[in-house]
């Protein structure tokens, strides 16, 4: 079976046993040798499987470099995204996360890595206003079609909310840097709730750290029953 690998042009790759330059726009390898780049990786990066046909090569220490990798692979897949994941899976989280915030009353929540924005309608059906953040340009082009407030991190420093809720569906085990997630925390009010789940338990001690570096109380961690399958479920309230 081929996969495709994205890698930073900094990385270096071994195609059998010629090392070859990683490429943002995605190499073709045959699945068995995802091993042995992971082998050869291993001093130095990180191999994230994706959809069981992804591969992302992610530097241990660069958070540049990580986002570079982040960057391209989303640009590439914005188009086709709604045909690749399983959308009613997503959508069945959403579900989950929106219950989690127990709000009283509809309000407004902000969707941090909302992709195209297809989960929008399943935070309507709960009566709440929907803010979409998003770091890649091309995944918020689509999402503005769903909703009128669609923003990146940096363009969230300077606007001027403030929401009732967070969630963020899938995200966590992509590890987004403090620079993505800071300025939506700021956003949150006192007492608002964060949910979130964290896949197959990836990224899940980064994603706690960060989460406790921004002053947040986790008030509760762990599965769900009936939804074992979206991992670990994290609830963090703002103090």
């Amino acid at each position: 079976m081929q996969v495709t690998i994205f890698a930073s042009p900094k990385a270096l790759l071994l195609k059998g046993n010629i090392p070859v330059r990683g490429s943002l726009a995605g190499q073709q390898f045959d699945s068995t040798d995802v091993a042995l780049l992971s082998e050869d990786l291993i001093n130095t990066h990180t191999l994230l499987p994706l959809f069981d046909r992804f591969f992302l090569v992610l530097s241990n220490d660069s958070e540049e470099e990580r986002a570079e990798v982040y960057s391209a692979f989303f640009s590439w897949l914005a188009p086709q995204y709604e045909n690749i994941i399983e959308l009613e899976r997503n959508r069945d989280n959403v579900r989950i996360l929106s219950g989690l915030l127990n709000l009283d009353i509809p309000g407004t929540v902000l969707d941090f890595g909302c992709g195209t924005g297809f989960t929008f309608r399943e935070l309507r059906k709960f009566g709440h206003e929907v803010i979409g953040v998003d770091s890649c340009q091309k995944m918020r082009e689509i999402a503005s079609l769903h909703c009128r407030e669609v923003y990146s991190p940096d363009e969230v420093r300077c606007a001027e909310f403030a929401v009732d809720g967070i969630i963020a569906s899938y995200v966590f085990h992509f590890n987004p840097s403090y620079s993505t997630i800071t300025p939506c925390w700021s956003r949150l009010k006192r007492f608002g709730i964060l949910a979130a789940n964290v896949h197959k338990g990836i990224g899940l001690i980064d994603t706690m750290k960060k989460l406790k570096d921004l002053g947040a109380e986790v008030i509760d961690l762990g599965t769900r029953v009936g939804a074992e399958r979206h991992g670990n479920y994290i609830i963090a309230r703002k103090l």
